[in-house]
């Protein structure tokens, strides 16, 4: 199957409200349409995850911004589009996306990420999705597929084959978050 026919079948799950493990350029992750609660309300199960502890969101363009952010600014939207490496943007005040994806303090967290087939993705899926690491909540992160767990695995609707990995970084992003003053700070480099 070549990148598109696979990308065209996740894309079908994903509308269908499934979770997939998949690539991102960071790390493999546990994802899915990240405006179908039914479905992140899966995923926070599986995960064994509180909903107040929310998930990073993958959009393919700074522009998907609007939908989703109050306010965001040239310098911010910046932040996501200007890096070489996979950074994660916290904005103060999010719309738009279900519980679980916002914050208990209404902030949520953006990527655009810089991996080919993830991007690829994004561009035919045409809406955001949810992006958090391929293990219980609590345990280690693993970096590697062979370092998913069994149970995650099982637990998931679909693995996206390995062979699409491509270049990951193999580690977490950046976060930096933005204040509501609109000033910004890192909180992990």
């Amino acid at each position: 199957m070549n990148e598109q026919q696979e990308i065209q079948k996740i894309v079908h799950l994903l509308n269908e409200g499934a979770i997939i493990l998949y690539p991102t350029d960071s790390i493999w992750g546990l994802g899915c349409d990240a405006l179908n609660e039914k479905a992140v309300h899966r995923l926070f199960q599986m995960k064994q995850r509180m909903e107040d502890k929310s998930v990073i969101v993958l959009i393919d363009e700074v522009e998907r911004l609007v939908d989703f952010v109050e306010y965001p600014q040239a310098e911010t939207l910046n932040l996501l589009q200007n890096t070489s490496l996979p950074q994660t943007v916290v904005f103060p005040q999010v719309k738009n996306l279900p519980k679980g994806v916002v914050n208990q303090n209404g902030s949520g967290a953006f990527r655009i990420p810089k991996h080919t087939f993830c991007l690829n993705l994004l561009k035919e899926f045409k809406k955001p999705l949810v992006s958090t690491s391929a293990n219980r909540s609590g345990e280690k992160t693993p970096f590697y597929f062979d370092d998913i767990s069994l149970e995650i695995k099982k637990g998931v609707d679909y693995i996206v084959p390995s062979f699409f990995e491509g270049d990951m970084i193999h580690k977490p992003s950046q976060i930096v978050i933005v204040l509501p003053t609109g000033e910004i700070q890192f909180i992990r480099k």
